[in-house]
C-alpha cells in the first residue's frame, strides 16, 4: 500500500541520519505490513572493531497511523543506554558509541519555545539509572572553549586533506581523533578528544612517540615514518588545561 510504503520511506531516512545500515530496512518493511501498535528491531553491527548492539523500538499513537521511531538502546563492552529519538533526530550510532566509551558529544537543542541552544553532554559511568547512566550536560555558559584551546594548544589536523573546521567537528561527535602537536619546530602526532568537564582537552600520546622535523618533510612523509611507531596510546597524567 501506499500508506505503508510512505512510511516506510520516512523510517529508512531517519534511519539512515542516524548511522543505522541498510540491514534492517527488510526487517522493517515487514514490520509496517502488520497490525501490531508497536514493534522492536534488533541491530548488530561493528564500530572501530569494536561489537555493538541494539535494540530499536518502533510505535504509532493510533491503529492506522504512521509508524514513529521512538529509541533504540545500545549495548557496548557490557555497557548499555537509552537514547531517545524525536522526529527522527537524536544521538546518532556512532555518537551513542563514543558517550558509552566515556567521551563527550556536541549537540544542538530545541527548547519548548522553538529556541535552539548549544551544550556538550557525557555520561557519568560511574553512576547507574533507569535508562543507562547519569547525563551530564554543559551549556555554553559553562565556559568551554574548543576553538580557543585548539589554537592555545598549537594542535595541527592530522593530514592536509583536512581543515580545522573538520577537525572541531570530529570532537564534537566525541571521536578519538589523531592530531599533530607543534613543539619547537617539530610535530608530535598525539590522540585528542574533547573534554568540556574539565574544560580542556585530553592528549592520548603514542608509547613512543616520535618526533619529525616538518620544515624539511610533507605531510604525507610525516605520516609515513608516524605509522612505523607503535599505535597502543596512554593518557597523559597531567592533562593541559
Amino acid at each position: 500500500m501506499e500508506y505503508t510504503e510512505n512510511n516506510y520511506e520516512f523510517l529508512v531516512k531517519d534511519l539512515k541520519y542516524l548511522g543505522f545500515d541498510s540491514s534492517l530496512n527488510a526487517e522493517l518493511k515487514e514490520m509496517l505490513g502488520t497490525e501490531a501498535d508497536a514493534f522492536e528491531l534488533e541491530y548488530r553491527a561493528s564500530i572501530q572493531q569494536e561489537p555493538v548492539e541494539a535494540v530499536l523500538y518502533f510505535h504509532r499513537l493510533t491503529p492506522e497511523g504512521y509508524f514513529f521511531f521512538s529509541k533504540y538502546v545500545l549495548s557496548v563492552s557490557g555497557r548499555k543506554h537509552s537514547f531517545y529519538v524525536f522526529k527522527g533526530r537524536g544521538m546518532t550510532v556512532k555518537e551513542a558509541f563514543n558517550l558509552l566509551n566515556g567521551r563527550a558529544v556536541f549537540k544542538q537543542r530545541t527548547a519548548k519555545n522553538g529556541q535552539t541552544y548549544n551544550e556538550w553532554i557525557d555520561l557519568d559511568l560511574t553512576i547507574r539509572e533507569d535508562n543507562g547512566f547519569k547525563p551530564r550536560l554543559y551549556p555554553e555558559s559553562y565556559g568551554f572553549d574548543l576553538s580557543a584551546l585548539i589554537d592555545s594548544l598549537m594542535i595541527d589536523t592530522p593530514t592536509a586533506n583536512w581543515d580545522r573546521s573538520m577537525l572541531i567537528r570530529s570532537l564534537e561527535k566525541g571521536n578519538l581523533q589523531t592530531a599533530f602537536i607543534r613543539q619547537e619546530g617539530a610535530h608530535r602526532k598525539v590522540y585528542i578528544q574533547a573534554n568540556p568537564r574539565e574544560r580542556t582537552i585530553t592528549i592520548h600520546e603514542l608509547e613512543s612517540p616520535a618526533l619529525v622535523q616538518f620544515e624539511s618533510k610533507t605531510n604525507d612523509e610525516i605520516e609515513n615514518v608516524l605509522a612505523d611507531g607503535k599505535s597502543r596510546t596512554k593518557k597523559l597524567k597531567d592533562v593541559i588545561k
